[in-house]
């Protein structure tokens, strides 16, 4: 099983105006593994090779004529490429000025980001941004907020900027007004900067920026302080991309405010103050500092992402900057864990901790010098937020963990759900499928079944839930060679539940539009009912063409071609493609890659012999949705034992607690370790490194009543919500809610705006967090469960079928993964090509 396979950096080198001088750029490189790093840039034909050891730190100059830096017509890439994991910090010396740019690889970019330029040094500078192309051809469209001209084109807002770009292609945009809130989607992943820079006519120049996050990235609590010299106010600036309820709280000052798709707002932090800032969507916050003079020495404007709580972390690796003044840490963690931090080891006992007002969370300033050192600063099992400033460079963000393991911007556009159905063994009689569609606002949702011919249309309000039937006879029902997909769309986003009725058995699937999936996942099969069951995954793939790459951990046969561990399986999607891959073997572990995102379903299912035929399998997290830290509890039924199955994708270091007892365990890419649930008991795990945790219900009788077999992926705290709307499901004999909320928060809980003050509250042992479970019927309503500024985990539970995680507040309060491309690409759907399943 191969690790992640190396990383590649695309960084846009803004345009540097009458610079007669060459300008020198440093690149640190810190490696995870024994790696090559190679540095392109095309514009003076360079390339440099560099071999880099494990844990080792190098800097690689290069000197760049004047006459191939980029001017205004636009923005050149450097492109860095390792072969493996690598730490990189870029110094660019520009005469006497000197600036930091601290990126992050491709495979942490994404095709969805809202631009922000905040108020320049001068009203004459110019707003823009950069984007940068990685390795293939890209379309990208633009929705600006302010007029500019485009290649020759003037763009009013309101307009859309269309663009090709070609593989490592840069280009810039510009505006003397502010262009804060431009859209910005693309087909493959982008990298994105945004800021300001001075006119042509300023010597020296200067240009204040920073890397966006995309907003599968963005989080929904902040915690910072403020950075402004004496005197001086400083400002954050807060953007959503749907509507979207904030609370912030500057000092013992509190406020709030509802934004619209686009819209920005902007915080100011006069010095020595706190900041925090909860919104119940995720949204970007970005930290513009105004500079000033302490004494003799004039520090830089400056922008920074800061981190929500999803990014932090146990374990940063941190390099200091010889070039830097200073170099500071700023460490964000909770009160009760301040005596936890070490820095290389050592206490930081003399440093001042400054609580935040009004939430459990400290924050202190830490100088750690400037000799060339890689410094190591953790939290045992304690995740905590960190930002390294460099002074009077521009600060950035550490990321976690490595190498230690406005009106005229349209609002998301509809979502597309690929729902593969399961091959159904000798099943005679027509299956019937109920798709229950609740709008968040006035749509029409298609479905569209191939094999049958089937397309239905209908008009859902919003706030109404609508359950749409269709009757697909047992001839066109999928059979053994593949799975086919159910194809549903809607013109803006809707919660969707499907019931399947295979004779007297129900199986229900809570699945996420195409907008959530991602290109990376791993695959989990546990063990069957019988060892006879075939371990499988399946591949659905969207509306693009589509290539896969698939690393078996057991042996396959997949088109009549073997395939052992350690060889890979390459196939080519068409549009809406379903394959599926099965094996007698375990294939926990299968890393599966794809060039535009796919839904992976995983699990087993009966042999051809068995009747009636079962399926037990549940939709996987992509990695970029996977998280550190889990609570949940057993829902084993009396003596039996559930399992929860931990998968890595990097080397990561995990400790879980079941009931009192506690463990570690170190886990390899690829790697899956399975923990024990007994009946009656709780697990928390916490993890150095994104995992993905997924519960594994082994079913019984109790009484009469005989419980299925069933997966679920257990949501981590970094999707947690204020707010969440759970459809009842008449058909179930049990709705039942498992509530995960710190302990000091379970009195805010409210179910259709009433308390649970009757049911009964668990303290999951070693953490802040209680678990409850709530029977909250099966009559066919709407339910809102919601807890005022406090986030916190649900997961439906739905008897005798499978569980199913009822995703974050939509639609109110959910979290979107993958940009959403406008719904006009689906003008005509009866003419998407559907192709014949494969295996």
């Amino acid at each position: 099983m191969p690790a992640p396979a190396g990383e590649q950096f695309v960084i846009p080198i803004p345009a540097i105006h009458k610079e007669k001088r060459p300008v020198k750029f440093e690149f640190q490189v810190t490696a995870q593994e024994p790696t090559t790093v190679t540095i392109i840039y095309e514009p003076a034909k360079i390339k440099k090779e560099v071999t880099v050891e494990k844990g080792q730190t190098t800097t690689i100059t290069i000197i760049i004529p004047s006459e191939k830096l980029p001017k205004d017509t636009g923005a050149a890439p450097f492109i860095i490429t390792s072969q493996s994991p690598i730490t990189l910090t870029v110094i660019i010396h520009i005469g006497s000025r000197v600036e930091t740019i601290e990126p992050v690889p491709s495979q942490q970019h994404g095709v969805e980001y809202y631009v922000l330029t905040p108020p320049g040094k001068s009203d004459d500078d110019d707003k823009e941004f950069s984007i940068g192309n990685f390795q293939k051809p890209n379309n990208v469209v633009i929705y600006p907020t302010a007029t500019v001209v485009f290649q020759g084109q003037t763009y009013k807002p309101g307009n859309k900027i269309t663009i090709s770009l070609k593989p490592f292609e840069v280009i810039r945009v510009k505006s003397k007004d502010n262009l804060s809130g431009t859209r910005i989607l693309a087909t493959n992943p982008i990298t994105v900067f945004s800021g300001y820079s001075s006119p042509e006519t300023v010597t020296p120049s200067y240009q204040i920026s920073t890397g966006l996050y995309p907003v599968t990235q963005w989080g929904k609590e902040f915690f910072f302080r403020s950075l402004a010299v004496t005197g001086n106010t400083d400002m954050v600036f807060v953007v959503a991309s749907r509507p979207t309820n904030i609370q912030f709280q500057v000092g013992d000052h509190k406020q709030s405010q509802t934004l619209k798709a686009g819209e920005v707002t902007q915080i100011g932090i006069p010095e020595l103050t706190t900041v925090f800032i909860r919104a119940d969507q995720p949204v970007q916050a970005t930290y513009y500092g105004t500079g000033g003079k302490i004494e003799d020495t004039l520090y830089e404007y400056f922008m920074l992402n800061i981190p929500h709580t999803g990014l932090f972390a146990t374990k940063y690796r941190v390099p200091s900057n010889p070039i830097s003044e200073r170099n500071r840490a700023v460490l964000i963690v909770k009160t009760s864990a301040v005596s936890l931090i070490t820095f290389d080891g050592k206490s930081l006992s003399n440093i001042e901790w400054k609580p935040i007002p009004g939430t459990e969370y400290s924050i202190a300033i830490y100088d750690f010098g400037n000799k060339p050192t890689m410094h190591l600063v953790e939290a045992p099992a304690m995740p905590f937020g960190l930002v390294i400033i460099r002074y009077p460079q521009q600060p950035a963000i550490v990321k976690p963990g490595r190498p230690t393991g406005n009106g005229n911007v349209p609002a998301p556009a509809g979502e597309q759900f690929v729902i593969p159905i399961p091959a159904i063994h000798k099943e005679k009689r027509p299956v019937k499928f109920e798709f229950q569609v609740t709008a968040q606002e006035p749509t029409t949702v298609t479905i569209i079944y191939e094999p049958a011919k089937i397309k239905k249309e209908v008009t859902v309000e919003k706030g109404q839930t609508t359950t749409i039937t269709i009757m697909i006879p047992s001839e066109k029902l999928p059979k053994d060679t593949g799975a086919a997909p159910f194809i549903i769309t809607s013109q803006s986003p809707i919660t969707l539940t499907v019931i399947i009725h295979i004779g007297s058995r129900v199986e229900t699937i809570e699945p996420v539009p195409s907008q959530q999936h991602g290109v990376e996942y791993y695959v989990l099969t546990p063990p069957g009912k019988s060892d006879d069951d075939d371990k499988e995954f399946s591949i659905g793939n969207f509306q693009k063409p589509n290539n896969v790459v698939i690393y078996p951990t057991a042996t396959v046969v997949f088109q009549g071609q073997t395939y052992k561990p350690g060889n890979k399986i390459t196939i080519s999607l068409k549009p809406f493609e379903v394959i599926r891959v099965k094996s007698k073997d375990n294939l926990s572990g299968t890393r599966i890659l794809a060039t535009n995102p796919i839904t992976v379903f995983s699990g087993y299912s009966s042999p051809e012999t068995v009747t009636p035929s079962y399926q037990i399998s549940t939709g996987l997290y992509p990695v970029t949705q996977w998280g550190k830290e889990f609570f949940f509890r057993s829902l084993a039924v009396p003596g039996n034992t559930d399992m929860v199955f931990v998968v890595a994708s990097r080397p990561t270091n995990i400790q879980f607690q079941v009931g009192d007892h506690k463990q570690s365990q170190t886990l390899k890419a690829g790697e899956v370790t399975q923990i024990g649930i007994p009946e009656l008991t709780t697990v928390f795990i916490r993890a150095d490194q994104p995992v993905q945790a997924t519960y594994y219900g082994t079913g019984g009788k109790i009484e009469d009543t005989l419980y299925e077999y069933f997966m679920l992926n257990i949501p981590h705290t970094g999707l947690f919500a204020t707010k969440y709307r759970v459809p009842s499901n008449p058909i179930s004999e049990r709705n039942r809610a498992v509530l995960i909320v710190k302990t000091s928060a379970v009195s805010l809980i409210t179910f259709d705006g009433k308390s649970l003050s009757n049911i009964e509250w668990k303290p999951i042992p070693g953490t802040e967090y209680s678990i409850a479970i709530y029977d909250f019927g099966n009559k066919p309503t709407m339910h809102l469960v919601d807890a005022p500024a406090m986030p916190f985990g649900l997961v439906i539970i739905r008897y005798p079928q499978q569980p199913a995680i009822v995703k974050p507040g939509r639609p109110t309060g959910s979290k979107l993964f993958f940009s959403m491309m406008p719904f006009s690409m689906f003008n005509d759907i009866s003419s998407l090509p559907i192709s014949i399943l494969r295996t």
